[in-house]
């Protein structure tokens, strides 16, 4: 977390995998791509937490999806 002032703050992050050469090589690409879609869906999650201490209507949606597939 970066503090920007003025009740304002920025997340810095970074994500490091490492993989076996012959699993990087077949799905690495493919991992990539996936973490790019995920990652705006996690900073609006996240944005929407830190500024009401409430789950997102998006993520409850996601997560009764995911009670009733199991």
């Amino acid at each position: 977390m970066v503090d920007l002032g003025n009740n304002q703050s920025a997340l810095d992050m970074e994500v490091t995998m490492n993989m076996k050469k012959f699993a990087g090589s077949l799905m690495g690409g493919m991992f990539k791509k996936n973490l790019n879609k995920l990652f705006p869906v996690l900073f609006s999650d996240l944005k929407i937490y830190a500024e009401t201490g409430d789950v997102s209507a998006d993520k409850k949606k996601r997560k009764e999806k995911l009670v009733k597939k199991s």
